[in-house]
């Protein structure tokens, strides 16, 4: 596994929860990468639906908690012409979450 790991958390799940994702393009972790994502988000894994349940499962993982940003936020909505008073938005929130392995 890498020494730092980026997870990009957002508050999209449509029953609650939150989506994650990692950025593997081009990585030489790429597999063991996916094989992290799948074991977050599955039930056969952790199943991780919280970023207190993250920061937790990382922490078991061996992995430290270092730093975090806005990866972005923003609002999608549709609005109505002139006769009409129609609007709805809805905005989503990313987070990059930076973790560092632990040193044994």
């Amino acid at each position: 596994m890498p020494n730092y790991i980026v997870i990009t958390i957002e508050n999209t799940k449509l029953l609650g929860g939150i989506g994650m994702s990692i950025d593997w393009k081009k990585s030489p972790y790429k597999p063991q990468l996916e094989e992290l994502l799948d074991y977050l988000e599955t039930k056969d894994g952790r199943r991780v639906r919280t970023s207190s349940d993250l920061f937790n499962v990382m922490d078991e993982l061996g992995y430290d908690y270092k730093d975090s940003y806005n990866a972005n936020s923003g609002t999608i909505g549709v609005g109505g012409g002139d006769d009409i008073e129609l609007s709805a938005s809805d905005s989503k929130f990313r987070v990059n979450i930076i973790f560092k392995k632990q040193k044994d």
